[in-house]
Parts: structure tokens; sequence; C-alpha cells
């Protein structure tokens, strides 16, 4: 009697596992961007579920979980999903922007800020980086990093109507701090 028994995958069902896992990894991702769309969080998260236990996950499928996360207002899992993302692509520049977001609303500033800049580095040409990271940067009154992170959003998407408006406040206040310091340094002495 064979109390032990090895069973070998067939070189066929390999090769097939091999085309499956792909195919059923990208329906995933496709059904959660339209679930997205739906504000139907835990259907994502379920079906992410699904892949990471079958261990067919890859760093979207995190992604996406992270999303769903951000949906339901949970912060804390939405930042561990979208590191795990990070862990397995650190080239993921839209990871690292949306766990930036989710750091800013919980108002981590310094994590959310060295998350956009690393969005940044891992794609020099995505302004949503250089927009929130503005933003942070304007909330914290450091009006001249904020005007350079506004100019380089403008450059990539000079469509975007806030980074304009923000970027004149800022060009406005900073105006006004230049002609304070000028007053202040013009002034008679009695």
């Amino acid at each position: 009697m064979e109390l032990l028994k090895i069973k070998t995958i067939n070189p066929e069902t390999e090769k097939r596992l091999e085309t499956t896992i792909p195919q059923e990894r990208q329906a995933t991702h496709k059904r959660a961007e339209k679930w997205i769309q739906l504000g139907q969080y835990k259907e994502i998260i379920t079906d992410c579920d699904k892949l990471i236990g079958l261990k067919k996950a890859n760093a979207s499928t995190y992604y996406y979980k992270g999303l769903a996360d951000l949906g339901l207002r949970e912060y804390r899992k939405a930042i561990k999903n979208f590191t795990k993302a990070i862990e397995l692509n650190s080239k993921y520049e839209e990871a690292y922007n949306t766990r930036g977001r989710v750091y800013g609303i919980l108002e981590e500033n310094d994590l959310a800020k060295a998350d956009f800049t690393k969005a940044v580095n891992s794609n020099p040409r995505y302004a949503e980086a250089y927009f929130y990271r503005a933003l942070l940067h304007h909330t914290e009154e450091n009006y001249e990093l904020a005007l350079a992170d506004y100019e380089n959003t403008l450059f990539l998407d000079p469509k975007n109507k806030i980074a304009r408006v923000n970027r004149s406040i800022a060009i406005e206040i900073l105006e006004k701090k230049l002609q304070q310091n000028q007053n202040f340094l013009y002034q008679p002495a009695y």
C-alpha cells in the first residue's frame, strides 16, 4: 500500500495554468475597475482576496484592494495594501501616489510628501503626484515649494484649473512677503 503519492503536473496542464492565471487576474482587475466606479468596494475585496488566497495576486491586485479599502474609509488597511503593491513593484507610481493621498487624509504629511516624491521619481511626468505634493506644501505655507510643484503640474497638465488658481495664490502670497521684506529693509532708522 502506497502511503504517499506524489502527483506531477503534466506539461500541458502546467502550460494551461501559466496562461489561465494571468487571464483570471486580468478579469479580476477589470471587474475591480468597474466596481470602483459603482462604489461596490466589498466585491473588489472579495475578488482580490480570492487571488491572494490562490497565490495568483500581483501588485495590481493589492492596489485595487487598497482602492477598495480607501473607498470604505479603512485608511490603515488601504496603506497596508498599497505598501504590499509597492513591495511587489517598487516603480508603481500610482500606488505611491494613492498611498500618499491616504497619508494626507490622515495628516501624516511627511509620509505623504515622501510618497509623492517617490511617485515623481518613478515617473517624472506624473502630474498628479506633483499636484498633491504642491497642495501639501501649500497647506504648510511653504509657498516656494508649492509654486514649483504647481508649475510642474501645469507643464504636464495645463488643464488643471485648481493648480492654476493655487499657483496664482502662491505667487500673490510670495509677492506680498517680498514686498514686506523690502519695506522692512528700507525703513528709515530713527
